[in-house]
């Protein structure tokens, strides 16, 4: 192939009126309209001058306080910011009454006070963004270096001032700033510190968005200087790279360009015989700014804010942004135009029209048509242009060692169609070419890595295969785990196939990370130490679904220390009263049934009274705790057992008891975490978990501690939904039973999923004193393909409603937990793989029929509400949040908060929580989504609202 001599067309006159500059402007927020960090108005008093407060209150974060003092600075920091607040104060009247007045103004669970007297901060590495040292500590500043993201801060009070402690980050950690990684469009990272993962940092809601309904999504996730920015159609959302807490969202019209795949030839019987896709213009992150189009111009949006804080140029038919050599270049309809980076200023243009343009040693290298055009980067005038056959199928292309691969794909299931074509980055010469397969499942795509300076591809037979860049003469040959429909990414240590399998490119020695799996297309981003995921739709097997980074090796402080804890309650058991007429688990029984042998009386639904135990949760927090899958509204679900109703206020920590028959408040009893399910009473004790990892006991009637018994191997958080949680969560239900004589037995859980953080502890303990009767771990699952096998006479994988973690219940002569079937007498364990029922009532019942947590479906669609006795399973209609079955009738409540019990009906204020209809003592209870409890009672008298 010989050079076409340098030319120029007529539409660089056009270029030049469709760019034309635009005044800068600077929208405010409100303006723009979209959602950010509300930070409240109200304080408690001054900021005094030097104070850490007005530094931390400029934007979103994690903060630890070490002791609390007098309480002013948390509260000012709740007050003035949209910080999420850890207190750690050794005294435990000050944790108390700190926590009183967190609630006396609805903001615990912003910020959470913990009893904690150690030398060490229960946190993983570079998890907070800063510390506040309010009183003399043992914690020394190495430890508090550990847990400080990089370019966080630590506020030591010393005298009157304050002493500030930085921490840089390390050199060991990289960025994501394009699509693509960098300008080369070589997707491999600089990041040293990203390994196969092992446990989850942190995670953030929803578990499904828009792309993951949707196959082959165009995910975008760009990140620097310790952010990450996700695109989606209709949206722009800022992370904190380092705890997923979000930092602004706003609304934002992705703009689109079809794409179409090599054609392949009749005789193949393709499904397709083009295959196309629709693709993003993607933008570019540096430091602070986003460089993106929006509204037909390219802009520079401010990643501190979210606002668009300057107008470049207005752009017809924008295809692709890159930041190279201080130059900020993208390719629109007919032409690729360049400004100064710093100053915003037309640096040059000209006229290609540019389907794809990758930049590196001074190039920028365009595909046009037939054509592949060079130029100079820093003046935009054409070194040398090709005309090539196969140029003109090229999908992507990426640029490296002096070389330029253009990336021919198909995009579809097919053997044939994907290739590489490498040409001599000085001159254009045409080096070597090469058709192949991709190692892939679906949705077939070329992709070339430089790496260790080769070009690597990844082929058919579970290879890749590394290249001599301009003879293409195979040099390495390491395995590795392809399929899947998404294309790998690496880092310069590690090749990282789609199924998160880790192929290290100096040894060829392979790890894998089974806990997750890729999203469509794009799988993981590998940056600032963790790979990030995005949501997904997949159903192969059980997985952790989400915004996640995750981390490898182990966590921290896994530090031996007292797991059962005593508390001052010695509870006495409580009165006789008929089991028939209580409600004292979640779903009322060990089966998890949602039905009662008792009927409810008749006469027409009247409230009896109605309790008011919580109260929305204030700005931004609304939105992050409300992506939280394993928490359904304000409130749990209620029970009911010795005269009083118990629920629990997930975000806020507490348990609250209410008498069964006035509402009046009782007591109420503030955990270290989460507590996602209602407690468990039984025989004047309230048992539940939280997701600190602790299992609790308290006296029933009077809320007080008995014991509490710390189920996770270790005592350290991660950030999970914009609150401090364990690696290792306790569901809120735990399963209690009296078997004959003996002592009754507490069956509980903690964890995410097997393969992450080491596995889910399992265990049995005595209720009246926390005693370990046996504990197991579950560390691995016998699925051994990601596909494997279908289920029994159902056209649904194996990994269809396979939790990887759940509530317990029994199940037959066993205490299953998802899948997994425990001896109740000494644990042992088995995993029945295929089983999708389990055994209640002497019938089959479908696992997870309560639907906790996420559901593993493609859609992640929610299950309707479902209840059973020893008859029939009973499913709601559409439109129905609750269900339950009294003395074999069929009760309801549906999303607008209609109550139906047979002809009855009784038109609440707000609907329930999902689950959230009981009957007990003759009376319906009800947690409603507004914060309310409510009691109905046949025929009975209005008592009154608190």
């Amino acid at each position: 192939m010989m050079p076409v001599p340098a030319g120029q067309s007529p539409g660089v006159r056009r270029s030049l009126r469709t760019l034309r500059r635009v005044p800068a402007v600077f929208l405010p927020l409100a303006a723009a309209g979209f959602a950010v960090i509300a930070r409240p108005s109200r304080a408690e008093g001054p900021v005094p001058a030097g104070d850490p407060v007005r530094f931390l209150t400029a934007v979103p974060g994690v903060c630890v306080q070490l002791g609390s003092g007098d309480g002013s600075l948390a509260m000012q920091l709740v007050d003035r910011s949209a910080l999420l607040v850890h207190v750690l104060e050794p005294d435990a009247r000050r944790v108390e009454a700190l926590r009183d007045r967190l609630r006396a103004r609805n903001r615990y669970g912003q910020a959470v006070v913990e009893a904690w007297g150690e030398s060490w901060i229960p946190y993983a590495d570079d998890l907070v963004n800063a510390i506040v040292v309010e009183s003399p500590t043992r914690i020394p500043e190495g430890e508090m270096r550990r847990v400080l993201a990089p370019g966080g801060t630590a506020w030591i009070r010393r005298g009157d001032g304050w002493a500030k402690l930085s921490k840089p980050a390390p050199e060991a950690f990289d960025g994501w700033t394009h699509w693509r990684h960098g300008p080369d469009g070589n997707m491999v990272s600089r990041d040293m510190a990203v390994e196969t993962p092992s446990g989850v940092r942190w995670v953030a809601g929803p578990a499904q968005d828009a792309g993951g309904k949707k196959w082959y999504y165009d995910h975008v996730l760009v990140s620097d200087n310790g952010r990450n920015i996700y695109v989606t159609d209709d949206a722009l959302t800022a992370r904190d790279a380092y705890n997923g807490r979000l930092l602004w969202s706003r609304p934002y019209k992705s703009v689109t360009f079809r794409e179409t795949g090599a054609s392949v030839p009749d005789e193949l019987k393709s499904k397709f015989k083009v295959a196309h896709r629709t693709s993003k213009v993607r933008p570019v992150l540096s430091g602070d700014s986003l460089f993106a189009v929006a509204d037909g111009k390219l802009v520079v949006i401010d990643a501190r804010t979210g606002h668009v804080a300057e107008e470049i140029a207005a752009v017809a038919d924008p295809r692709e942004i890159l930041l190279a050599g201080g130059l900020l270049v993208v390719s629109v309809r007919d032409a690729v135009c360049a400004f100064d980076a710093a100053s915003r200023k037309p640096a040059w243009e000209q006229a290609v029209a540019a389907r794809r343009m990758v930049a590196g040693d001074g190039s920028l290298f365009c595909v046009s048509g037939s054509f592949v055009v060079c130029l100079d980067l820093a003046s935009g005038k054409e070194r040398w242009r090709v005309e090539g056959p196969r140029v003109a199928e090229t999908a992507t292309c990426t640029y490296g060692e002096g070389v330029l691969v253009l990336e021919k794909s198909s995009w579809r299931d097919d053997a044939a169609g994907c290739g590489v074509t490498v040409y001599s980055g000085k001159d254009g010469a045409l080096l070597w070419e090469k058709d192949y397969t991709p190692d892939m499942t679906h949705f077939q795509e070329a992709r070339a890595y430089f790496v260790r300076k080769l070009l690597w591809l990844q082929q058919q037979g579970g290879q890749i295969i590394g290249y001599d860049p301009r003879t293409g003469k195979a040099k390495q040959r390491w395995g590795s785990r392809g399929k899947h429909c998404s294309t790998p990414v690496a880092t310069e240590r590690f090749f990282m196939a789609a199924e998160c399998e880790f192929t290290d490119f100096e040894t060829g020695s392979r790890t894998r990370a089974r806990m997750f799996k890729s999203a469509c297309r794009l799988p993981f981003i590998p940056a600032n130490g963790l790979l990030n995921t995005f949501p997904l739709q997949c159903e192969c097997f059980p997985m952790l679904r989400g915004y996640m980074g995750l981390a490898a090796g182990g966590l921290p402080n896994a530090k031996p220390g007292p797991r059962l804890v005593a508390g001052r309650a010695e509870p006495k058991a409580a009165a006789a009263e008929d089991p028939a007429a209580t409600w004292p688990m979640y779903r009322r029984d060990a089966v998890r049934s949602g039905s009662t042998p008792a009927s409810l009386g008749g006469g027409a639904l009247e409230r009896r009274w109605s309790t008011v135990v919580a109260e929305p949760p204030p700005e931004p927090f609304t939105g992050e705790w409300g992506g939280n899958p394993f928490v359904r509204g304000l409130l749990t679900p209620p029970v009911a057992a010795g005269g009083r109703v118990c629920l629990a206020i997930p975000d806020t920590h507490r348990v609250v008891a209410l008498d069964a028959g006035t509402g009046r408040l009782q007591w109420g009893f503030t955990a270290g975490g989460r507590v996602d399910l209602p407690p468990t009473l039984h025989d004047g004790l309230c048992l539940f978990g939280a997701h600190d990892g602790w299992v609790y006991c308290l006296d029933a009637a009077t809320g007080e501690l008995v014991w509490k018994f710390r189920l996770a191997p270790a005592e350290v958080r991660i950030l999970a939904y914009a609150q401090p949680e364990s690696p290792w969560p306790v569901p809120g239900s735990i399963l209690v039973e009296a078997v004959g004589s003996g002592p009754a037995v507490a069956y509980c859980a903690a964890g995410r999923h097997p393969l992450s953080d080491g596995g889910i502890r399992a265990a049995a303990l005595e209720v009246r004193t926390g005693r370990v009767l046996w504990e197991h771990t579950l560390d691995t699952y016998e699925q051994k393909g990601w596909y494997s096998f279908k289920l029994p006479d159902s056209k649904f994988k194996v990994g269809y409603d396979f939790e990887p973690f759940d509530i317990l219940a029994r199940d037959g002569d066993c205490i299953a937990m998802s899948r997994w079937r425990f001896n109740p007498v000494d644990g042992r364990c088995e995993l029945a793989i295929a089983s999708v029922a389990y055994e209640a009532f002497g019938r089959s019942v479908p696992r997870g029929l309560w639907g906790y947590g996420i559901r593993q479906t493609k859609q992640v669609d929610p299950k309707p509400p479902a209840v059973f006795d020893r008859d029939a399973i009973h499913t709601g209609k559409p439109g129905d949040v609750a269900l339950l079955l009294a003395g074999g009738a069929l009760l309801s409540a549906d999303a607008k908060g209609l109550v139906k019990a047979g002809g009855r009906q009784f038109q609440l204020e707000a609907p329930p929580v999902h689950d959230g209809l009981i009957a007990a003592y003759g009376r319906l209870y009800v947690s409603a989504r507004d914060g309310r409890v409510v009691c109905l009672e046949p025929g009975g008298g209005r008592m009154g609202t608190e």
